[in-house]
């Protein structure tokens, strides 16, 4: 099972490798997560097209390979994505408090 996912998730990538490849070569400059996901999704050269997860998972991780961004593969650089629930309300407190905010807590006393 384990190897038959691993041969379905490289397959994902190298099909996410060759749609950047192909964009660029259609001058599209700068290829963009959403781009891949578009180009995934939809079935080409008599090929169905990725189911919606692993066409976004395999977008999101060539796209951050591509970005001059380091480390956006892994999602580090990406700002957080605000609920419109949570438009307007305060700040939550963490449940755990942080290393660092022990430390500023201790330090108060």
């Amino acid at each position: 099972v384990a190897q038959g996912l691993a041969l379905l998730l490289d397959s994902a990538q190298r099909a996410a490798e060759a749609a950047a490849a192909k964009l660029r070569e259609g001058g599209v400059e700068e290829v963009a997560e959403e781009h891949l996901v578009q180009q995934l999704l939809s079935a080409q050269d008599g090929h169905e097209g990725l189911p919606p997860p692993l066409a976004r998972g395999a977008a999101c991780i060539v796209a951050g390979c591509l970005s001059k961004t380091p480390n956006a593969a892994a999602g580090y650089d990406a700002p957080p994505t605000p609920s419109p629930a949570d438009a307007g309300r305060p700040g939550v407190a963490p449940i755990w408090p942080s290393p660092r905010g022990a430390a500023t807590a201790a330090a108060a006393k």
